[in-house]
């Protein structure tokens, strides 16, 4: 009877991934939720590109880039990420979730190929780059305005 129980205990419940929409609003859940409880701000070029970024950690913990079959799906692959990108924060004495805490959690996982960490870690930096050229596209047209 004990092993019977045991047995009813210990029973295997496989439940699927969530869909794309779901596993992003956990995830931007996350980012939020720990920020709070973590007391750290996120940074106006995290927050600017929020979306984004979620979108590029979903991609990368896609099953495909996954190294090892060791039964980690998501949400549970990408929290990891996002936790690692916290700990940085606090081992640094940072107050401020930034882009390179980002992509120190995404380096530090172990469970991802590294080609496509390369890639996550490119489209992260990406954004910024995309950002500041429009920052500076904005200044260039606003001072030929003034010339015209």
């Amino acid at each position: 009877m004990a092993h019977d129980a045991l047995k009813r205990r210990f029973e295997v419940i496989k439940v699927d991934e969530l869909a794309d929409k779901k596993l992003q609003n956990v995830v931007l859940y996350t980012f939020e939720n720990l920020a709070e409880r973590k007391e750290v701000t996120i940074s106006n070029e995290v927050r600017d590109h929020l979306d984004e970024i979620v979108q590029i950690l979903i991609d990368l913990t896609k099953d495909k880039n996954r190294k090892y079959d060791d039964k980690i799906y998501n949400p549970d692959l990408v929290i990891s990420i996002i936790n690692r990108a916290f700990a940085y924060i606090l081992v640094n004495d940072d107050m401020e979730l930034m882009l390179k805490h980002v992509v120190m959690g995404i380096e530090d996982s172990e469970r991802l190929y590294p080609s496509a960490k390369e890639i996550a870690i490119k489209n992260i930096n990406l954004l910024t780059t995309k950002a500041k050229t429009l920052k500076r596209e904005k200044v260039i047209e606003f001072s030929s305005y003034k010339k015209g």
